[in-house]
């Protein structure tokens, strides 16, 4: 896992393109993400849940984020997707 030094952090904190503030509060969503090797739904989920309150638009994200689950919910049991593959394609990815 990557962790930053206090003054990567504070470097990094203006930066509104590639490190918005909403995504980053000592350790970057995309970071986090990664680090637990999550698939896209999983990451979207994690990522508008803890944005939520930094963003200005708390209860639309965490619609968003209920969004994202309940479709990834759905297209399990659909047998859309099998939970197993995407854990595995994660797992060959990193």
């Amino acid at each position: 896992m990557y962790l930053m030094t206090k003054f990567q952090f504070e470097d990094r904190k203006d930066d509104k393109v590639n490190h918005p503030d909403h995504y980053n509060q000592g350790i970057e969503v995309t970071d986090f993400v990664s680090s637990w090797k999550m698939d896209w739904f999983r990451g979207n989920i994690i990522k508008y849940v803890v944005r939520a309150p930094y963003k200005g638009e708390y209860v639309e994200d965490l619609r968003k984020a209920l969004w994202y689950l309940q479709d990834l919910i759905r297209r399990i049991e659909c047998k859309l997707i099998d939970p197993k593959e995407v854990e595995d394609s994660v797992r060959e990815v990193s």
